[in-house]
């Protein structure tokens, strides 16, 4: 029984050491020298599709019955909002 449980510790620290240190790596911050920024506009091209109406059910006496789709916001200048 004794054997049984040092290799079902052994077993658990295999498993659970590259995890944990897995998880330390993500946490590390890079270097200030080393970072960067990274800014850009987002353009729609082509014709958009019509806007979505979609039914509300959960605060109809706030909200209404039917909400507009925010899915895809496109601004006058062709702009999309949100984008990532």
């Amino acid at each position: 029984m004794k054997r049984k449980v040092q290799l079902l510790v052994s077993l658990a620290l295999v498993i659970l050491l590259p995890v944990v240190s897995a998880a330390v790596e993500v946490g590390k911050k890079a270097p200030a020298g080393g970072t960067g920024t990274i800014t850009g506009v987002v353009k729609f091209a082509g014709t958009p599709l019509p806007p979505v109406k979609f039914p509300v059910s959960i605060d109809i006496t706030r909200c209404g019955t039917e909400r507009w789709s925010k899915a895809l916001i496109i601004g006058l200048d062709r702009g999309v909002q949100h984008a990532v």
